[in-house]
């Protein structure tokens, strides 16, 4: 073999090798990129979950208020058009039970469904005071009656008050976990 022969095979493994260290480099620049992309997609998982988190919490504070208004006025017209019962109609139950359950692996998750359901629970005890229609009869008072009511109502308002607390410090909990998380934790709960 000629020394020209020698050093073009010699070229020719030159780039052979440059090929491969090329192909090499890119694969790298594509795992990187991938890389960058799970983090940025991981980013916007993690902002809209805590998003919807707030905007359950804020939908529990906007039925709490419309609790108050009932007890406060008394006005059980306004309790059936917009104060749901039932804890999966509220708007934090459809998401605790839709979009919420990605959480579930949290304990505070876990532990909000019951102290959801026991708000519910105190509320359904005052909109039945409320539903019952006052008579006023010869030993019991309509305004006897009333005020009856009205007690019995500022009692299960404490009470449905403490409950609230509870769930929002878990909620506090849970959105504080979430802010937390790594990209691929967060990648794991979809």
């Amino acid at each position: 073999m000629s020394e020209i022969e020698r050093k073009i095979e010699d070229l020719i493994a030159q780039k052979e090798q440059q090929q491969q260290e090329s192909k090499k480099l890119q694969q790298t620049k594509l795992e990187i990129v991938s890389d960058v992309d799970v983090v940025e997609n991981a980013r916007g998982i993690k902002a809209e979950i805590i998003s919807n988190l707030r905007m359950a919490k804020t939908s529990h504070m906007k039925w709490i208020s419309d609790v108050q208004i009932l007890i406060r006025l008394g006005d059980i017209h306004q309790a059936n058009t917009t104060i749901p019962v039932n804890y999966t109609s509220c708007d934090f139950g459809k998401w605790y039970y839709g979009e919420g359950q990605r959480l579930s692996e949290f304990s505070e998750y876990t532990d909000i469904e019951e102290i959801h359901q026991s708000v519910h629970d105190t509320y359904l005890q005052i909109y039945s005071l409320y539903k019952k229609p006052i008579e006023g009869s010869l030993f019991n008072s309509a305004k006897k009656q009333m005020a009856e009511r009205e007690e019995k109502a500022r009692k299960l308002d404490v009470i449905l008050k403490q409950y609230s607390k509870l769930l929002f410090e878990l909620l506090q909990t849970l959105e504080k976990k979430v802010k937390s998380l790594s990209s691929d934790e967060v990648i794991n709960l979809i």
